[in-house]
Formats: structure tokens, sequence, C-alpha cells
């Protein structure tokens, strides 16, 4: 995911929940869904051999892109499940509500 700017990505959130390891640039909500050497690379924006050396690296070593793979599926069912999203969400808004009426 060579993006320049993104929000959070849903892709990525599709590709990890599928398994797949991912190569994805250090912007905006990417960090959030890659982590570096767990569930795949973060390389730096608009650097095409940076992205080619990730891709070539989980090709190259598929024990590897496999496990992590595994590792993006469970981060993702752990961290970005709609029952957790909801609880995420519920949890800003009481907040919000909390703090504007100052208790």
């Amino acid at each position: 995911h060579p993006a320049l700017m993104e929000g959070l990505g849903v892709s990525l959130l599709q590709a990890a929940a599928a398994g797949v390891p991912i190569v994805g640039t250090r912007v905006g909500g990417i960090p959030e869904v890659v982590r570096d050497g767990f569930n795949g690379y973060l390389v730096k924006p608009a650097s095409t051999g940076s992205i080619t050396d990730a891709v070539i690296n989980l090709l190259s070593r598929p024990d590897s892109a496999s496990a992590m793979g595994r590792a993006g599926k469970e981060m993702v069912m752990e961290n970005f499940s709609v029952e957790g999203m909801v609880e995420g969400n519920l949890k800003i808004y009481l907040n919000m509500q909390k703090n504007r009426s100052g208790g």
C-alpha cells in the first residue's frame, strides 16, 4: 500500500483479516494497521526501492510471510473487531459527554 496520504486504510484491515502480510508506507493511519516486522513492513513514502525490497523479502521468505499474515489476522480480530470499534467509539462519546457536562 504505497500511499502518500491515508486515513485508516480499510483495505489494509481487510488484507490483514485475510492473513496477508502487508507492505505499507509510514503515513497517516497505516502504522495503526501495519506493525513493522510483526504483520508486514513499513517503508518510507515515495521510496520505490524500499517497497521493492520489502516485497522481495516477503516473497523470498514464505515461512516468515505466513507468520506475519497470521499475526496480522490475530491483531485485526483483537483490535479492529466490530465489537471493539463500537466499544472504543462509545468510550469517546461518553468522555465527550462527561467533559461537556463538567463532570
